[in-house]
């Protein structure tokens, strides 16, 4: 029979609990499993990664161990530790909604304001175009093995962020702070041609209505912007790697500095 002392036995539950709460909370707010996928594949994942992090710790509890499992103390270490993968999980909500504000914005451009679907990640209604463009971002970030690195980061944390370190982290907020209004201008700077090309369909109409008023701009502009704004997207798409490259590449960035502080 097994004979495990009462100490290493503790130890174990109580960095179990704080490796447990720490990836529950980026399993929350991760884009890719927040929604799509059912809360007992979430929690059945996220016990395996807590259980892979457990066999990388120490059998031994290191001297000076003292925390009970139960205690009041290791509550508020492992609700820190939620904290702490929330703020990890909300670097990819960021970098996701980047793309979902670039389509979003192309959309109603292009009249497409009330063409409106239900978005599963964000839990909000956003346009067509908006759809689209996430779907794409998620489906390349699945070939670029994106999910894999991003996990792979979180569960490396656990080497350079001890449990209870949760101010420490807080104190790098402000990077998160500086990477929001960063989404902005990637998001615009994303949908920037497809807006000067609309933009420019708009002027070339408002040219027509004032050399030919007798045209019915509101039967005949609609359709053509529509379909002019459908054919931009499509050969904007095939630019579409490169940019989503480097803003995928400054989210990984962000959270690799995250995750050494």
């Amino acid at each position: 029979m097994l004979n495990i002392p009462g100490q290493a036995l503790e130890y174990w539950i109580t960095s179990f609990v704080w490796a447990f709460a720490r990836i529950s909370g980026f399993m929350l707010m991760f884009p890719v499993t927040g929604s799509f996928l059912p809360t007992s594949i979430r929690l059945l994942m996220t016990a395996v990664f807590s259980g892979a992090v457990l066999m990388a710790q120490p059998w031994n509890p290191p001297p000076g161990f003292t925390v009970s499992a139960l205690s009041a103390s290791s509550m508020l270490i492992a609700l820190g530790e939620f904290f702490t993968g929330l703020m990890f999980g909300m670097v990819l909500t960021l970098w996701f909604s980047l793309f979902s504000m670039a389509g979003h914005t192309i959309g109603l451009q292009m009249g497409l304001g009330m063409a409106q679907m239900n978005d599963p990640a964000g839990g909000i209604s956003v346009t067509v175009v908006s759809q689209i463009y996430q779907l794409a971002a998620m489906l390349m970030f699945f070939l670029v093995d994106g999910h894999t690195t991003v996990i792979a980061i979180v569960l490396e944390s656990f080497k350079t962020i001890e449990p209870g370190s949760f101010f420490q982290v807080l104190q790098s907020a402000e990077q998160l702070l500086h990477f929001t209004g960063w989404i902005f201008s990637a998001a615009l700077l994303l949908a920037m041609p497809a807006l000067i090309a609309l933009l420019i369909i708009n002027i070339s109409f408002g040219f027509m209505s004032r050399a030919a008023p007798q045209l019915n701009l509101l039967s005949l502009g609609f359709p053509l912007s529509l379909l002019s704004g459908l054919l931009i997207i499509c050969l904007s798409f095939e630019q579409f790697s490169a940019p989503f490259r480097r803003f995928t590449r400054e989210a990984i960035l962000l959270l690799r500095q995250l995750a050494q502080t």
